[in-house]
């Protein structure tokens, strides 16, 4: 994505979270749908076929009151990952968070991190939830301690809860 076309929501100091755009689209989709990239953590259910993506997009830009994601880029403008936050149950006053760094190359360099806080920080001044929680699997001790440097607690492990 160029410099020009980005619509950055939220400034960190090595990266930037960006409104989606029609135009990202096809970028977007490269990248979060190759496999070889996923790690095995990443449920391929996850990934959005461009025509989904451009409806949503179309919508609200992918960034609403209940769900949204985020591209996560580097200052100059290259795309290396997305977040998303939803509601993870419609009664609840709480927000989840969920990340992907898109290419091995820049996993380990501190942008899920980065990202988290980021964006744990405006959805807490923007909706005021009463709990923001990271959902991860219990083998995933890049993720757990992406959330752990991010300040979040370890609660315990949801059962019987993720499909393989």
């Amino acid at each position: 994505m160029k410099n020009n076309e980005k619509r950055i929501l939220l400034y960190g100091k090595s990266i930037d979270l960006a409104l989606f755009s029609e135009s990202v689209i096809p970028e977007y989709f490269q990248l979060s749908a190759t496999v070889s990239e996923m790690g095995e953590f990443w449920p391929l259910s996850d990934i959005r076929s461009p025509e989904v993506l451009a409806e949503r997009v179309r919508k609200d830009s992918y960034f609403g009151d209940d769900s949204g994601r985020l591209l996560i880029c580097e200052k100059s403008g290259r795309i290396v990952g997305c977040v998303i936050y939803f509601k993870p149950v419609f009664f609840w006053q709480a927000m989840e968070i969920g990340y992907r760094v898109f290419s091995k190359a820049d996993w380990g360099k501190g942008f899920a991190t980065e990202t988290v806080k980021l964006l744990a920080a405006f959805l807490f001044e923007k909706y005021n939830p009463t709990r923001m929680q990271i959902t991860c699997h219990p083998d995933n001790e890049m993720s757990k301690k992406v959330a752990m440097k991010a300040g979040f607690q370890f609660e315990g492990i949801l059962r019987n809860t993720y499909i393989s």
